[in-house]
């Protein structure tokens, strides 16, 4: 586990729900480039990558509880980041195919 990593999870061991904000903004700064990166590689749409990216986020919010079970929360967030492009992609092509059809 990186340094700056233990640092956001330390923050998580404290208990303290006041530092769950603290927390995801700790988590933004350290892995948004490198998960618009990553996401852009499946969609090829800037606009698109930032909702999604913003998203894997509220997701993580929402899950922030899971994350004294997770060993690498890196991974974790490219895991939910990958399952978003999927979905958007099989939507997207789903929708593509409806319109075909008409």
């Amino acid at each position: 586990m990186s340094d700056k990593l233990e640092t956001v999870y330390a923050k998580y061991l404290d208990n303290n729900t006041d530092n769950v904000d603290n927390i995801i903004n700790s988590l933004i700064s350290l892995y948004s480039k490198e998960l618009m990166n990553f996401c852009f590689t499946y969609v090829k749409d800037w606009k698109i990558t930032e909702d999604i990216v913003q998203e894997v986020f509220i997701k993580a919010y929402k899950k922030i509880e899971q994350l004294n079970n997770i060993k690498n929360v890196r991974v974790w967030l490219y895991s939910i980041c990958a399952n978003h492009c999927k979905d958007y992609l099989r939507k997207a092509e789903t929708k593509k195919l409806f319109l075909l059809m008409l």
